[in-house]
């Protein structure tokens, strides 16, 4: 009995390490396909990057006698990527400067939750507005005080009012 059990224990070990070993195999696989398509994109990355700079040697080329008198200019001609700033709550109902602080210095100031606005179009990522002040997915990185917060409506100023009064006289 003892030999029939042990025969039946190290067949079905057998099992397990041959589905492992497939498994194995199929990982394996896997991963050089996946260092072949790294070792493509690498590649196409240079490629962009020496376009890229020989764009910007070319633009500058073409400015010529503008470039000239201007210092530091080649990093002026480089794009730097703008990343969006999500205004808060607070300092949109009361058109105030925010900055990308979590909590914002106005907020802190008057001790107020500083939330952000997520906007409508949140979850699919697109987003047709040019200029969109709510969080989207990707400020998730950046913001942990995102809120489903519908409608805002902006605080009215009465010294605003009285001041467009005053210069229409």
């Amino acid at each position: 009995m003892s030999a029939d059990r042990t025969d039946a224990c190290i067949a079905r070990l057998n099992a397990e390490l041959a589905a492992s070993n497939e498994e194995n195999v199929e990982v394996i696989k896997r991963a050089g396909r996946l260092m072949n398509e790294k070792e493509r994109l690498e590649e196409k990355v240079a490629k962009i990057e020496e376009q890229y700079t020989c764009l910007l040697e070319q633009t500058i080329g073409l400015m010529g006698n503008k470039v000239k008198h201007l210092k530091g200019a080649e990093k002026m001609l480089i794009p730097k990527p703008q990343k969006r700033l999500v205004v808060c709550i607070y300092c949109y109902m009361r058109d105030l400067p925010c900055d990308r602080g979590t909590p914002c210095r106005n907020c802190t100031k008057v001790v107020h939750t500083c939330k952000r606005a997520m906007c409508i179009d949140f979850m699919t990522g697109t987003c047709h507005k040019r200029i969109c002040n709510r969080a989207h997915e990707e400020d998730t990185e950046h913001y942990r005080n995102i809120v489903h917060a519908g409608h805002v409506q902006k605080v009215k100023n009465k010294n605003k009012q009285t001041k467009k009064r005053a210069m229409r006289r």
